[in-house]
């Protein structure tokens, strides 16, 4: 009798989440220390003016597919819809009261 041929992909998947599970800390271990390089080296200035009109971004993007955004902090749903009868106080967002 023959080896179903799913046992290797299960198999796979599995190594491949073990190792992506070991790597994930030095990842992010690595943009902490990325991060406080480019804040000592000056870079952070720039980003403080692209940051924001890339949220916006974003966020129009995500209106087009049918997401309405949420301020930050809002985790009930009768949090949520108070946000949607209010001009939203996060950047770019002035239209999340459409929902």
């Amino acid at each position: 009798m023959t080896q179903p041929r799913t046992t290797p992909v299960f198999a796979m998947l599995l190594a491949l989440t073990a190792v992506a599970l070991v790597v994930l800390p030095f990842v992010s271990t690595f943009d902490d220390l990325l991060t406080v390089i480019g804040m000592k080296l000056g870079i952070a200035a720039p980003l403080q003016w692209i940051v924001p009109a890339e949220v916006r971004v974003t966020v129009i993007m995500l209106g087009l597919l049918g997401f309405t955004p949420v301020p930050p902090g809002i985790s009930s749903l009768s949090g949520i819809r108070a946000a949607r009868r209010k001009p939203s106080s996060f950047p770019g967002t002035a239209w999340a009261g459409r929902a």
